[in-house]
């Protein structure tokens, strides 16, 4: 993960370390969360889901036949939006992001020895599993802000079963493909989801920036209020009225970039 030294923006210090680490799939979440149509529409769709806490790091959620809202937002589910990418447990539909890895999984069979059996239990990082109402099972794994997600066809994962990477459908899926195929190989051999499988965005410092601003935002009157929180008060009353540093309209583009990405402009995040 990045240094913390590193969130340093234009006019200083960043306060805000917890993004350090984040892939554009994370950074998603966190915008599409502040959208307030998006929150109305999770409190209405949570009663379709039954969740049950399997042992420590083992969650299933069992989907009702009901029509979710939160499809319209690219998700299929979604932890409470007040979680950040770290805590909630976020499943966009394969429509949204083309690093969903699609499988099909075949029960044990006498017959078939290759590949090697996939057993949920020797996966040593937290899993969610998602039952659709039609059958399909979709399967988190986060640990440490990385995320994988299955989409699987076929057996349940209650037992060993082999599992099937269904190929991409187009040439320009192919690159998600394969780096999902690469992760997803790791875990199976590691129990992890390792580091080195994930790149943290290399624009976090700017995207820091972003939604720090965009919450302060919500709840301080004026531009410069804004600014003083990100940049204390002596950089402000420094640079706020001089045109030649550009502070003001720097915050108002900090600001509008926000509302943007809140608005629906995440989702160029996961393609």
């Amino acid at each position: 993960m990045s240094d913390a030294r590193e969130l340093t923006g234009r006019f200083g210090y960043v306060p805000t370390t917890e993004t350090t680490g984040y892939t554009l799939r994370e950074w998603a979440w966190e915008f599409l969360r502040q959208n307030k149509q998006f929150q109305e529409a999770w409190r209405e769709s949570y009663p379709n889901f039954t969740i049950t806490e399997d042992k420590p790091d083992r969650r299933t959620i069992i989907e009702s036949g009901l029509v979710s809202k939160l499809s319209r937002f690219g998700l299929r589910y979604s932890g409470v939006p007040h979680l950040d990418a770290l805590s909630a447990d976020v499943f966009w539909t394969p429509e949204a992001t083309d690093d969903v890895l699609r499988m099909y999984a075949i029960c044990r069979r006498k017959d078939l020895s290759s590949p090697s059996l996939f057993r949920l239990e020797n996966i040593a990082c937290p899993v969610t599993r998602l039952i659709g109402a039609d059958g399909v099972q979709h399967v988190l794994f986060r640990e440490e802000g990385r995320a994988l997600q299955l989409q699987i066809a076929g057996a349940s994962l209650d037992e060993p079963v082999y599992l099937f990477a269904q190929t991409p459908v187009t040439p320009e899926q192919e690159a998600a493909y394969l780096r999902a195929v690469r992760r997803f190989e790791h875990l199976r051999g590691s129990g992890h989801l390792l580091e080195e499988d994930y790149r943290s965005e290399t624009h976090t410092t700017r995207l820091s920036e972003v939604l720090q601003a965009l919450k302060l935002s919500f709840v301080q009157p004026t531009y410069r209020a804004v600014a003083t929180e990100l940049y204390g008060e002596a950089r402000v009353d420094a640079d706020w009225r001089d045109s030649r540093t550009g502070m003001r309209e720097h915050v108002r583009r900090l600001i509008r970039r926000g509302r943007d990405l809140v608005e629906g402009e995440y989702r160029n995040f996961l393609t």
